[in-house]
């Protein structure tokens, strides 16, 4: 059994609702403080984690004034290793064993009076550890952003459509579930499609405006220099600066994406697909995609 040794240093909080292929998750960051009587609030961070499917050792931050507080673990594969109590500040670390059951799993941690969620992502059978992609594929399957495409597999390099693309970038801005719309924008997305909502938001907020003529094309795979341009207005960059120098080869001054794939490249969001060259017109896979947005909007 594979285990990986990580230190959660991040705070979020989760709304989750549980279906067939889906966690919903809020985006805000927050630590929760509740009082063990009137004088001794305890402060947790953070409130939710987002535990690896291998299995991993965790930390949690406490703070009290002057206050004991003892730490239970709720679950059977959630395991205590240090801090089963203590008095003031301190830290509990705890230890998560992997999770074969093929769906996400939610767990908890009581210290004092608060609760813990730890959300685990299960293993895919077509993208284990350690292949390129496992850690960030993982990470947004945990918060729900992503899920497999059936038979506990993830199907890394097929094609990433239009259509998925919105859903995925709303989901990493944090919206789960985007108001209906009241009429229908694109000819090609009636109010059957999946991502009709989704798509309405995009467009909402100029992310996309669609492939011309009043479409969508929803069906259609989105190209390397295309997703280039989403995510920087998905981050707030419409128009960045044009770059001075050129940095891929196959990527001139002349092209669409050429200041926005530089952003990229200086947000570390992306290196190009090896030999000086960034493949513009490649399409996008869905293991890239889950890469790109983990490095865009920072979802450890």
């Amino acid at each position: 059994m594979k285990r990986i040794l990580v230190i959660v240093g991040f705070c979020a909080l989760a709304a989750l609702s549980l279906g067939s292929s889906t966690l919903g998750v809020s985006t805000s960051a927050k630590s929760v403080t509740a009082a063990k009587g009137q004088e001794c609030p305890v402060t947790v961070k953070p409130n939710v984690i987002y535990a690896l499917s291998t299995g991993q050792f965790l930390t949690v931050s406490v703070s009290s004034t002057f206050c004991g507080w003892t730490a239970t673990n709720n679950d059977n594969w959630i395991t205590i290793k240090e801090g089963f109590n203590g008095y003031g500040d301190g830290q509990v670390t705890i230890m998560t064993w992997q999770n074969n059951g093929g769906i996400p799993r939610v767990g908890t941690l009581t210290i004092g009076n608060q609760t813990i969620s730890i959300i685990q992502a299960p293993d895919f059978s077509d993208i284990l550890f350690p292949v390129w992609g496992w850690w960030e594929v993982n990470k947004l399957y945990a918060r729900g952003i992503v899920s497999g495409c059936g038979g506990y597999r993830f199907c890394p390099d097929d094609l990433l459509s239009r259509e998925q693309m919105a859903i995925l970038v709303m989901r990493s801005l944090g919206v789960f579930e985007p108001p209906v719309p009241a009429t229908q924008r694109f000819v090609d997305v009636p109010p059957t499609r999946a991502g009709y909502a989704f798509i309405e938001q995009l467009a909402l907020r100029g992310i996309s405006l669609g492939c011309g003529n009043g479409r969508f094309c929803p069906d259609a795979p989105v190209s390397r220099e295309s997703i280039a341009l989403i995510l920087c207005r998905a981050m707030g960059i419409p128009n960045p600066p044009t770059p001075a120098t050129q940095w891929f080869t196959d990527v001139p001054p002349s092209r669409t994406g050429y200041a926005q794939i530089d952003q990229l490249v200086h947000r570390f969001i992306t290196t190009g697909c090896g030999s000086g060259l960034y493949c513009p017109d490649d399409f996008v896979t869905r293991r890239q995609m889950a890469i790109f947005l983990f490095r865009a909007f920072d979802l450890n």
